[in-house]
């Protein structure tokens, strides 16, 4: 699990901006690129926006390096030895109802959960990385393998 602090809004300092931005990507490189292979099953990224065009170059190479890790790693091998690529799941608040939307810029394994704001109970989010499949309050899920 990575909890990232990606700006949105309104740009003061394109040059601080992009810095943050950037710095993201490379804090989120470094930490998956530290686990081995055998032990990384998902990655999960705690977000505080969505994709928007000030922040679109997060994004966009959040993209890129998912389609880096499947590709460059071909299948990666499970504890329980099955083989599947490394799926990424970018969760964050979303004031309009909560959904679920795979390859949400280009990289099939890049998985958008936006999550309803204010809801009460909180949501419920399940990953079963032995079965593959990811669960949203026991009311809809996705087999991610």
């Amino acid at each position: 699990y990575v909890g990232l602090n990606v700006v949105g809004g309104k740009v003061k300092d394109e040059e601080e901006w992009a810095e943050r931005l950037s710095d993201n990507i490379n804090f989120l490189q470094d930490k998956v690129t530290s686990v081995s292979d055998d032990e990384l099953d998902v990655v999960v990224i705690f977000g505080n926006t969505g994709n928007i065009s000030s922040n679109n170059h997060f994004f966009k190479s959040l993209d890129n390096l998912v389609q880096e890790w499947n590709s460059n790693k071909g299948t990666r091998e499970r504890k329980n030895k099955n083989t599947h690529a490394l799926p990424v799941f970018y969760i964050k608040e979303s004031d309009n109802n909560s959904r679920l939307k795979r390859k949400f810029i280009q990289a099939e394994d890049l998985i958008l959960v936006n999550v309803k704001a204010g809801q009460w109970p909180p949501a419920k989010i399940s990953i079963d990385t032995a079965g593959g499949t990811f669960t949203y309050n026991d009311e809809w899920s996705l087999e991610y393998l």
